[in-house]
């Protein structure tokens, strides 16, 4: 039953916003806020070096999918 995951200790509970950096890569589902079958709000602040860039702002998923 403890190997569960809606049996385990949630960190997330309670909480309404998460800060996550460049360096937060491959973290575990139960690490992170659950953004599945729900209405959110994304704000991303960036900051764009004159010469431009490119690239992935935010991602979720796994090897079966994801956006």
């Amino acid at each position: 039953m403890r190997a569960l995951p809606e049996n385990r200790p949630s960190q997330m509970e309670g909480r309404t916003k998460f800060a996550y950096y460049r360096d937060n890569v491959r973290m575990p589902e139960l690490a992170v806020v659950n953004m599945k079958n729900t209405s959110f709000e994304l704000t991303a602040k960036l900051e764009i070096p004159k010469a431009g860039a490119e690239g992935v702002i935010f991602c979720q998923g796994g090897n079966m999918a994801g956006w």
